[in-house]
Order: structure tokens, then sequence, then C-alpha cells
């Protein structure tokens, strides 16, 4: 089950999907409120997972991103929060691919635990290959701009114009962007007033682009639209920051930490009773006194429970008669609760459990300097992945215009001396050279970019600077290793 919380890295706070379920049909019933928790059920996703888990958001975490004031009350909002779910579940989308036409839903299930104040989600297991392990054609992009969008049409309009942001430009014919968008206007007058305008000043106004566009029409009637796609510093921006406070925050289960049985029934066999076992319970980490103490247990022990038994074993090991290791000594009876409370407060050890931590410790960061190495590895080869992604749209682009991709291909073979009849066979022509893959591929597309690099600097120079932070932090991350 995936959980945001405090110790959530923000980074992965973006919504990845394929290209196929971007390109997706949406049903005209799904509100703005269901499109944006099924983005931030996609944010929680990782790179890293192999399978779809449980994504659990409490639900006063749920009401902050949804927009709702403090004072809205719980009846009104679980009757929404419902509806959010039900819609979710039960509208259809309809992905097209080249092998099959699927109809799925956004979400599998929803269970709502009022006794603890979360709501949880299944994704279902037929849009894995929609959302994990995507390898090619798909697109990433930020969360944080999503809750401050008024409509669905917004939402929409934003993932299907973000994918072709590198480029600039996009055509759509109007029935199959009404489709995709979900839109219920028939008329294009109320489907350019009520979806393309609104979307227009909220995509100016709240997030990273925005977009003119023309109508192209067919005897008179517009059939189709082209979108230019701009890059755009939002007007009314949601800070960042607010957006991440709420992430960072966001689901943090609130009910009182409970001990397993046995544990209680030590403790009060040493004569701890009812009133102040609940107290120091209830009190959890809290219950050391010291912040630093605090926070260096709640590393080392993770859950309260472990906690506790590190210090009732401290207290069976001490000796009965002799001073204990922190200058404490009893006998049977209410002085070992006393001890075991000061141990509690104070984060008492032994020097041997001390020596043992310090060693996992150790051993702890350096998997953790490992573990982040691969993440940013991971991270390296899908910034690849997607700048070659990108790359190849602008190819496919030069590729349209027949007498400049000539001129590329009589160039590439220019370059070739050796082997050139088996790069480029004779009879065969520039586009199905390029289609045929391997060095003449390779070949084409570095001439490409060699004459026209005013087409691919602009997204060279987005990724080489996230490139570099990589590989700062990995050089970093490999002396931390190697100092020791």
């Amino acid at each position: 089950m995936v959980i945001i919380n405090k110790e959530t890295n923000t980074d992965k706070f973006v919504v990845v999907q394929s290209n196929d379920l971007i390109e997706a049909l949406y049903s005209p019933a799904l509100t703005a409120r269901a499109h944006k928790v099924a983005r931030l059920i996609f944010s929680l996703i990782s790179p890293e997972d192999k399978d779809l888990k449980l994504y659990s958001i409490t639900i006063d975490a749920m009401k902050r991103y949804l927009g709702y004031k403090n004072d809205v009350t719980w009846g009104r909002f679980q009757d929404d929060l419902r509806d959010i779910a039900d819609r979710l579940n039960k509208e259809p989308i309809v992905i097209k691919t080249t092998e099959n036409i699927l109809t799925a839903y956004l979400i599998a299930a929803y269970a709502i635990d009022y006794k603890k104040g979360v709501v949880t989600f299944e994704i279902p297991l037929l849009l894995k290959p929609f959302l994990l392990e995507l390898k090619r054609n798909f697109t990433m992009y930020p969360l944080l701009y999503i809750p401050k969008l008024k409509s669905s049409y917004s939402i929409r309009l934003y993932e299907l114009l973000y994918q072709y942001k590198t480029i600039g430009h996009r055509t759509f014919e109007l029935e199959d962007l009404q489709k995709k968008v979900g839109s219920e206007y028939e008329l294009y007058g109320d489907f350019k007033r009520k979806v393309l305008s609104i979307a227009q000043r909220d995509l100016e106004e709240h997030t990273d682009i925005r977009f003119e566009y023309k109508e192209i029409k067919t005897v008179r009637k517009v059939s189709a639209l082209k979108f230019s796609i701009i890059t755009n510093q939002p007007k009314q921006d949601a800070p960042r920051q607010s957006i991440l406070n709420f992430l960072e925050e966001a689901v943090q289960v609130d009910e009182k930490p409970e001990l397993p049985d046995d544990i209680v029934q030590i403790l009060k066999g040493w004569g701890m009773n009812e009133k102040s076992l609940s107290k120091y319970i209830n009190l959890g980490f809290n219950v050391i006194l010291d912040d630093v103490l605090r926070q260096n247990a709640e590393l080392r022990c993770a859950v309260l429970e472990n906690y506790y038994r590190e210090k009732i074993a401290l207290v069976e090991n001490a000796p009965n008669t002799k001073s204990s290791p922190h200058g404490i000594s009893f006998g049977e009876g209410s002085n070992r609760v006393g001890f075991f409370i000061k141990a509690l407060q104070e984060d008492w050890q032994n020097p041997k459990a001390i020596k043992e931590q310090q060693d996992k410790d150790v051993k702890k960061k350096r998997q953790n300097v490992q573990k982040r190495l691969k993440e940013l590895d991971f991270k390296k080869d899908f910034l690849k992945k997607q700048q070659d992604e990108e790359k190849v749209k602008i190819y496919e682009l030069i590729i349209a215009d027949v007498l400049i991709f000539d001129l590329v291909f009589e160039e590439t073979k220019k370059s070739v001396t050796a082997f050139r009849d088996t790069v480029f066979p004779a009879g065969m022509s520039a586009s199905e050279c390029f289609k045929k893959g391997g060095m003449s591929r390779n070949l084409l597309a570095a001439k490409m970019e060699e004459l026209f690099p005013e087409k691919f600097s602009a997204l060279n120079n987005i990724f080489k600077k996230e490139m570099l932070e990589i590989e700062k932090e990995s050089e970093e991350l490999k002396k931390m290793a190697h100092s020791e």
C-alpha cells in the first residue's frame, strides 16, 4: 500500500502515462474533481514499481488537495467523495492502441475507512501497461498545476497539448478532440465558448503552457483545430511550495498508537497501571523528551513497538541488585516501572546496543547511497528515453518535408565512404532507409541534428540541465561512499 507521508520524496509527484492513455476517449460525466483525484493517484506510482499497489490518502488531505475550505462539514464532503470515487469507478474511458481497443475505468474499487479517516483506491490491472515500466511513447508532466484547473476540459487539454510541448503545435480533428476531452457540446459554437475559451484562460493563468488555435474549415464548417503550444509563466501561479507542502504532509493516519498485547501484559506485570500505560502509549515517540534523541529513535526503530521492545529488553537484562548501566538499581516491583519510564523518556541504550546500532547505521547509510545511485541511474535512463521520444517527433517533422529530407539523405550518403551500398542500398528511398533502422537510421538522425541544430537546441538544453544535476549528485554520493 502506498501512502503519502512526510518522508515521501516530492520528486515523484509527476504524472506519467503512456501516450495511448493520454489519447483515450473520456466520458463527459467525469468531473474536474474526479480527474484531479485520478492524477493524484497516478502521481503516487513509482517508476521502480513492478506491480500496481493500493494507494491511500487521508480524507483531510483530499479536502486540501481539492480546495475545500476548513469549515466544510463532513456530511457534505462525504457525499462529494463518494460521487468522485463512484465516477472514477463507473465512468468508462476508451483506450485505442495499434493492437486493440480497451474500455477501462480509472479505479477498480475504493474503500473509505471512517475510523482512520482514510480513502484507499485500487487501480485496475488492465491499466498496468499504460502506467508501469514505460520505456517509450509516454508523457510525464508535473502534478502541481492540476489542482488549480477549473474544468475537466482544461485538465484534458493540458495533457493532450503537453504531450506535444517540444514540437510546439498539434492538429486535431474536431470530432476526435471532443471525444478525447469528454465534451458534451455537439455545436461548435458551444464547444468554443464553454470548452476552448475556458481552457485557454485556465491554462494561461495556472500552468506552464498556454495555447492559441486556428480553425480549419471544410465547406465553411469547422472540421479541425490547429493548436500552437507556448511555454508559459502562470499569471496566478499556484505556488509550487504550497502544493508540495500538501503532498509532504498529505497522508498521515491520525490514530492512537497501539502495542501488541504481549507488551501490554509485560508492563502490567511490572506494576504499571492502566492510566499510565495509556498515557505513555498515546504519546508515541513524543514520550522521548529530547528532539534529537526522538528523531534518532524514530529512524532506528521505525515503529513504536520496536522502541518498547528495545526498552523492555534493556530492563530485563539489567542487574536486579547492582547498579544498572545508567546508575539506577532496582529489585522486584515498582522500581522496574520507574526504570522503564526513564529509559523511554531518555532513550537509554546499553553500550553493546549502541555499538550495534552504529554499525547498523553505517550499513544502512551505505545501502541508502547505493539505492539512491540506482534511482539516479534509472532516472538518467528514463530521461534519455524521453529525450529520444521527443527527438523522434522532430525527425518526423523533417522527414515530412520531402525536399529537405532528400537533402539530408544526400549529405549523409556523402559522409559515408565504407559500406555505403550496404548502409544505403540502391533503389531504397530516404524515408525507407530511415525506417530500416540500424546504422542508416542513426546516421540520418545524426545528420538531421547537425544540419538543423536550432530544431533540437531547446530540447537538448532542457535535458542537458537535468542530466548535469543527476551527474553532480551521483559524484557526490560516490565520494561519500568512498570516504566511509
